[in-house]
């Protein structure tokens, strides 16, 4: 599991601006941990997640209330074809509508009643499911501060390390040197 929680940072470091040669920047435990917790990670996912199980627990709520419709229809008579019974030639059919053309409109609301608890049930498990995701994401947060805070204080040993053995280097090279007389 460390490997792959380091895996963001070692992006994050191989994903900084280049430095022009002879010139230095140091980045700070605060810096590395900001850009690591921008990265692709599980804390990424897990913030997805927790947008996801969010839009669940509103849709929840958004099932207690009522929806309106408002259907719409139009109903059209065509012309009479030519019969001998025809009135005015060329004029409309009439067969039980108001005139030539009717509209018709209308409001519906609908809505469930809870009455058998089922829509508070989902509402509350989609609460706890999304207390669960905060959790989670926390965690993965932690997690990945702690990966980062772990790879940060490494590379700074490991230069400490070789500014270390290039001084041993160093002496043992002036040694050598005076004792070579």
């Amino acid at each position: 599991m460390a490997i792959v929680l380091l895996l963001p940072v070692t992006m994050c470091f191989a994903q900084t601006r280049t430095v022009p040669a002879g010139s230095t920047t140091t980045l700070s435990i605060d810096n590395a941990i900001r850009l690591a917790l921008g990265r692709a990670s599980t804390y990424q996912a897990s913030v997805i997640g927790q947008s996801l199980v969010g839009e669940d627990v509103r849709q929840a709520n958004a099932a207690f209330l009522p929806r309106v419709s408002i259907p719409t229809a139009i109903t059209y008579n065509s012309p009479e074809r030519g019969g001998s019974l025809s009135v005015v030639p060329g004029g409309q059919s009439f067969i039980s509508l108001n005139a030539i053309r009717e509209y018709q409109s209308g409001v519906a609301v609908i809505g469930e009643l809870d009455l058998s608890g089922r829509l508070a049930a989902n509402l509350r498990r989609n609460r706890d499911l999304l207390a669960a995701a905060r959790a989670g994401t926390e965690v993965a947060r932690r997690d990945l501060i702690v990966a980062t805070q772990e790879a940060y204080y490494a590379v700074a040993l490991t230069a400490a390390r070789l500014q270390f053995a290039e001084r041993n280097v160093a002496t043992a090279q002036e040694f050598e040197s005076i004792t070579a007389l």
